[in-house]
């Protein structure tokens, strides 16, 4: 069974294919076995109706290989049932991982890159929406203090990442641990020495 069905934090991303009320088929996909651990993060169809593409977004806590994305696409092209939900006689897969450019969506994507330079936009507290829910949307930048999660803090932060834990990420910024709780994060996105 699927571990992760979401595309952010604490909220599930739904995709329908079609206007004629065929099943979610995000759903459908975190019905089906993937593999321990395997997480999908997005799913997509095209428009087309003859032969869609079927696209799918997928990883793991320790990252997802070749062999695993071959494997999880072979799974889904031999599905005959994944064509019948989508009301068609035969479609096309293609699996992925996220990348580097996907940025981190899910607390459980932080965790292996503990030690590694992340770029955090974050918000201020009178924006955090309540309770548990998906990374907060985009806000403004506001000039301010420095210290993520206050009033007036900037939008973006960026530090190693020393820590991802049940509340949220600890990062050392220019030699300063901040905590910063997983509501206050907007976006992050692991920077890559090259």
């Amino acid at each position: 069974m699927v571990t992760s069905v979401s595309g952010e934090v604490g909220q599930m991303t739904h995709f329908s294919y079609g206007d004629n009320g065929l099943p979610d088929l995000l759903e459908y996909l975190s019905g089906l076995d993937l593999g321990t651990g395997v997480h999908i993060l997005e799913a997509t169809v095209s428009s087309g109706r003859i032969n869609p593409l079927v696209k799918v977004v997928v990883d793991t806590v320790q990252g997802v290989t070749i062999d695993e994305l071959a494997r999880i696409s072979r799974q889904l092209r031999d599905d005959d049932l994944l064509s019948a939900h989508l009301g068609v006689s035969d479609c096309r897969v293609e699996v992925s991982s996220p990348g580097v450019s996907y940025g981190l969506r899910q607390p459980w994507q932080f965790s292996r890159h503990v030690g590694r330079q992340v770029a955090i936009r974050i918000q201020s507290p009178d924006e955090v929406p309540s309770g548990p829910g998906p990374l907060a949307k985009p806000t403004q930048a506001v000039p301010g203090t420095g210290r993520p999660g206050e009033t007036g803090s900037p939008s973006k932060i960026e530090g190693e990442l020393i820590e991802a834990g049940p509340d949220g990420i600890l990062l050392e910024v220019a030699g300063v641990r901040e905590q910063v709780a997983w509501k206050h994060i907007q976006k992050a996105t692991v920077q890559l020495a090259w």
